[in-house]
């Protein structure tokens, strides 16, 4: 009785896998952080540089770009 189930046989919220769902969440975090670091941008533009959105000039697009 005393091993934290109640009486409708289900765990006790403190019975959790806690720390390891907090670990993993960290873990995943990182991760996506470090790749949004890595990956963001690759071909970017110089400071100051104004970014232009594509545009259609007629009839054909004209993809974005940096000025």
């Amino acid at each position: 009785m005393g091993d934290g189930v109640d009486s409708d046989h289900r765990p006790h919220w403190t019975q959790g896998p806690w720390l390891w769902v907090l670990v993993g969440t960290l873990i995943v975090t990182i991760i996506g952080l470090i790749g949004l670091v890595r990956f963001a941008t690759p071909n970017g533009g110089e400071p100051g540089q104004k970014y232009v959105p594509p545009t259609m000039v007629d009839g054909e697009i004209v993809p974005g770009h940096f000025e």
